[in-house]
């Protein structure tokens, strides 16, 4: 049996406000002061005002809530930038990376999003090559979006959609 983790050492406000952006930098795509705020509010209603591991697991346990967090989706902010006329020359060369960006900029669901880029890292389809030429470029934000959406389920579904997907199926 492990021995008990020691007690937790009291920080000024400014030592707090570090600690809460290195969590949230390894956690999401980078700490912001509204981020930093939010975390705060949860450590002083979860945690008493001193206990920062309670306030931290508080909002980590809501951002992978999905009825209290629900999921970004990429189709739809990839649609938007698809030229509808043309779907091979779209608005942004490449509206599956202008989605990424925009998800990790504006929303809400940082864990989920930065955990579903992890994912993707691990098992990787490309957006070049067939997906692209014939047009067919909506399967790299469908398929991020099926990451994300497995992001904290069991790795056994993650995997069994990974093989049944389109853009799996291009790539390979």
């Amino acid at each position: 049996v492990p021995p008990d983790p020691p007690p937790l050492v009291t920080l000024s406000t400014q030592e707090q406000e570090q600690d809460i952006a290195r969590f949230l930098n390894q956690c999401t795509f980078g700490a912001t002061p509204d981020s930093i705020a939010e975390v705060q509010a949860y450590i002083v209603s979860h945690g008493a005002g001193t206990n920062r591991v309670a306030g931290m697991s508080a909002w980590l346990d809501e951002q992978m809530n999905p009825a209290l967090v629900p999921q970004t989706l990429h189709d739809p902010i990839s649609d938007a930038g698809r030229n509808q006329n043309n779907p091979i020359n779209n608005q942004y060369g490449r509206e599956d990376s202008y989605a990424w960006l925009q998800t990790a900029v504006h929303a809400k669901d940082q864990v989920r999003h930065r955990m579903a880029t992890a994912l993707s890292e691990i098992v990787v389809v490309s957006g070049d090559g067939a997906a692209i030429s014939t047009g067919r470029n909506r399967t790299i934000s469908t398929y991020y979006d099926m990451l994300a959406e497995n992001a904290f389920g069991a790795y056994t579904n993650l995997l069994y959609d990974v093989s049944v997907s389109p853009a799996m199926g291009i790539y390979l």
